[in-house]
Parts: structure tokens; sequence; C-alpha cells
């Protein structure tokens, strides 16, 4: 493991930023290791940096986390750079920006390019990482890397940088896919006559059963535990004739993950 000595700048405190910080305190990183900046945070990272007594302002740190909009990168990189050295980690989970773009605002440093998604802030994320030549020349960084986003859930380390923006796509995302989904099944069951908070728990519950179902049982695919409680002109097949006739299901996932991957990569190019 790293040494737990090495000190931490956490640029930008919103959603998954402070989903982030949480990760990293419940997981045990001392505070006193720990700035932020951002000078509108979201409510979760207003109230860690209140409850932990956080370091507040730009400083020199062993680790630069990016936590900023996309949007906001080619303001941030150059107020950035004064705190920035060869010997400094830079760990971005910023949807679009290339390494590139890291290396010529901030030189020739270590960089790792992540994209984590939203349950990271309760260690069940999971975060897509690649690393630029100057970190893979030293195991260290990417060891810290490899700590620092372990404490929000799985990291799965790529082979370059090209698969980023898939997995922007893909998992970076998919909560708000999946959080669309348990909206519309509330509404359906809401259509069934169930009142609003009726059709609420059991849109949620069900989601929630399902996924310890998948949890629970890592080496069972989604098709064999659709086929379990799938019995044979049951209820369940009747639905599932409808939820999954002529491709449609999968045709809108393939279609929502492509526009989701198409606006990464127009976010990178605007950076």
């Amino acid at each position: 493991m790293p040494e737990d000595t090495y000190t931490i700048l956490l640029v930008g405190a919103g959603n998954m930023g402070a989903a982030l910080l949480q990760g990293w305190l419940a997981a045990g990183i001392a505070p006193a290791r720990i700035a932020v900046q951002d000078p509108t945070p979201s409510p979760l990272g207003r109230e860690l940096i209140s409850t932990h007594k956080l370091h507040i302002g730009l400083r020199s740190a062993d680790v630069v986390v990016l936590a900023t909009k996309p949007q906001l990168m080619a303001q941030v990189l150059p107020e950035l750079k004064q705190f920035v050295s060869d010997n400094t980690l830079v760990l971005s989970i910023a949807a679009g920006i290339s390494i590139a773009t890291y290396e010529q605002h901030l030189g020739d440093v270590p960089v790792v390019r992540t994209m984590p998604n939203l349950p990271a802030a309760y260690g069940a994320g999971l975060t897509g990482a690649c690393a630029n030549a100057a970190a893979h020349a030293n195991s260290v960084y990417t060891l810290r890397a490899t700590e620092l986003l372990n404490a929000a859930g799985l990291v799965m380390w790529l082979a370059d940088e090209t698969s980023i923006d898939a997995v922007t796509a893909v998992s970076g995302s998919g909560p708000g896919y999946v959080f669309a989904v348990v909206e519309a099944f509330e509404q359906a069951a809401m259509h069934l006559g169930f009142a609003k908070g009726e059709a609420e728990l059991l849109a949620r519950q069900t989601f929630i059963g399902a996924a310890c179902m998948l949890a629970a049982e890592t080496e069972t695919s989604p098709a064999a535990f659709r086929a379990r409680v799938t019995s044979p002109a049951g209820t369940t097949e009747a639905g599932l004739k409808v939820l999954m006739a002529g491709d449609t299901l999968q045709t809108l996932m393939n279609e929502t993950v492509v526009a989701a991957f198409t606006r990464a990569q127009e976010l990178g190019k605007k950076a």
C-alpha cells in the first residue's frame, strides 16, 4: 500500500468531488492531509468541509484531484500551475478532458485520468482509470491513485485513454439512467392505482432487491437472473414480451449511451 502521509488537494467539491471526499474520510484518510478548493461546494461538500475542519484554498500537495466541471477547466488549470511540481500526481475526474490537455497546461507531470460515478459516496462506485507515461514510470503514482479511488469502490484500470469516454457514457452517467427507469417504474405503479408513496416503495425496493441479487452472486449473469424469475406463461414473461419486443429496449439503451459518449467527446474538444 502507498504511504499514508501524502497530501491531497481536492479542486471542486460538487456532487462528484464531495462523493469522493466522503469516501476518503470514511476510509480513514486523515482530514489534516486534505485541502479543498471550491467557492461553491455542494451541500454535502460544505457539510464535510465544516465537520472535518478541512483546510480551504489552494496550496501545494502531493496529489491534486481535479473534480471541477469540464467547462471550467480552462479557467482552473492556469491558476493551478503554480501549485503543481514534477512530482505532483494530477488525478482528474472531469469528463472529456484529455491527458494531453493537462500536460499542455501543467507540463510533464504524472497524470491519471479517471471517470468515477456517484455511488462513490457510498463506497459502491466504479471508476475507470488510465495513466500517462510519467505516472506509469513510477508506480507510487498509480498506487496512490488506486488507494484514493478504492475508497470510493471498484477501480477498472484501462490500457489507454481511448476507453475513458466510453466508461463515462456507461458507468459515469449510468446511475442517472437507472434512476430514470426507477421513476418510470414508479409512475407505472401509480398507473395501476397505487398512491405515490406506495408506488415509490414498490419501485425503489424492487430495484434495491434486484441489485442486491447481482451483488451477492457476481458469477450469475443478468440474463440468468431474468430466466430465474420468469416462469413459462407467467406474469413476468407477459411483461417482458412488451418490454423487450423488437429489441426496442436494447436499441434505446444503445442510443442512450452513444448520446452520452458523443457529449463526452464534445466536452473534450472544447477544453
